[in-house]
């Protein structure tokens, strides 16, 4: 109806602004992740960090189980690689 078209814009523009700051976010927290996991990753003589880096910031979009599948990935690959200058035996 006509006399909802207002209220209708208002609202739309709302929600518009909400999802727009939450995709934000997580974007932003994507980044994040992944700067810091590379950093590391390349710190600790991860081989791949620089992939692992950047697979950790894109499971970091699915809520939940996204932290749980890159944290056990990565826990695999420092266990059964290693480390490329730290004398850490496997």
């Amino acid at each position: 109806p006509a006399e909802y078209k207002y209220d209708f814009t208002c609202l739309r523009g709302e929600i518009n602004k909400i999802w727009s700051a939450f995709f934000r976010g997580q974007l932003i927290l994507a980044s994040v992740v992944a700067v810091i996991f590379t950093v590391v990753g390349f710190i600790i003589g991860l081989p791949f960090a620089l992939a692992m880096g950047v697979l950790a910031g894109l499971l970091e979009f699915i809520p939940t189980i996204g932290h749980a599948i890159w944290l056990i990935t990565a826990s695999f690959l420092a266990f059964f690689v290693g480390s490329t200058w730290i004398p850490i035996p496997n």
